[in-house]
């Protein structure tokens, strides 16, 4: 069921339900419409498939009973004579049809034709205020309340326990008088807290004062808070040691010439010879 889900007790809610063919052909109302009273029908919503030959005659018929009269109150019949098979979809608005007079409804193919996968939603609307005893916010709650009393006696003092207004009159009023006083136990809870703490707080300050004003317990907090812990103990400790003798000798005073080395550097300094010979006859060859 679809409906709007905001709305102050002055206002008209307006939905729209269920497919009331979802199981079947037939249905019940009081399955379908919610019900609150006041309810009214403005318009509906239906689809189906129909299959059938073209040459084939057909009639699909929607229609809801008529609770306060003979008849049908909602009838709309589709003539399908001469077409053929398709998707039927409409939509139909009328005026509003109070919920006490519409009927159980259903869908009636006459000739040689099937339908399929039906559809078929109510548009309705009603006053959440219809009965103004139905919430202290609805206008008029006060006078019908008071009418109402006036009615079962209970001004008098008179009290009807089997009325069902009673009942909801009688819970209102303790669920009132419940919220007020879980509300006043919260409140002497939280104040009763905060005096604790102002108390605890008190205390201490008083202690603290009485401290300050002996001059033993004076002394005895500057020393506390001159004491330096002795670190002589870490500071004495001695670390093991002694000489440690060089071990590496030198078995041959004499350190030869690295032979690959001197035939590497001749090598390099004959390089060197022949370029800087390559370069000093292009210079000629360049001034001739």
């Amino acid at each position: 069921m679809a409906a709007s889900s905001s709305f102050c007790y002055s206002d008209t809610i307006t939905g729209s339900t269920n497919n009331a063919a979802a199981n079947g052909l037939t249905w019940s109302m009081d399955n379908v419409l919610p019900p609150e009273a006041g309810l009214s029908v403005n318009g509906m919503l239906y689809r189906y498939v129909l299959e059938k030959e073209a040459e084939a005659n057909a009639e699909v018929s929607i229609r809801n009973e008529n609770n306060l009269g003979e008849g049908y109150i909602i009838e709309q019949t589709d003539n399908w004579d001469g077409l053929p098979g398709s998707t039927m979809n409409k939509i139909l608005n009328f005026g509003n049809i109070p919920r006490e007079a519409i009927g159980d409804g259903s869908i009636t193919v006459e000739g040689d034709a099937t339908i399929s996968d039906p559809t078929v939603v109510y548009n309705y609307r009603f006053d959440p205020c219809y009965e103004p005893l139905s919430s202290p916010d609805c206008p008029g709650y006060d006078n019908a309340l008071y009418d109402w009393l006036l009615e079962n006696g209970l001004l008098n003092g008179e009290i009807d326990p089997d009325d069902p207004f009673y009942d909801e009159y009688v819970q209102m009023t303790l669920n009132r008088e419940t919220e007020v006083e879980e509300e006043e136990d919260q409140e002497e809870v939280q104040e009763e807290e905060e005096e604790d703490d102002e108390t605890e707080v008190a205390l201490f300050a008083a202690d603290e004062a009485i401290k300050l004003a002996d001059g033993a317990a004076q002394q005895a907090m500057l020393d506390a808070l001159t004491n330096v812990p002795n670190f002589d103990s870490y500071y004495t400790q001695q670390i093991e040691g002694g000489v440690y003798e060089e071990t590496l000798q030198l078995q041959d005073t004499n350190i030869p010439d690295n032979r690959r080395a001197l035939r590497n550097l001749a090598t390099q300094q004959l390089h060197r010879d022949l370029v800087r010979s390559q370069y000093d006859r292009t210079q000629q060859t360049t001034e001739n």
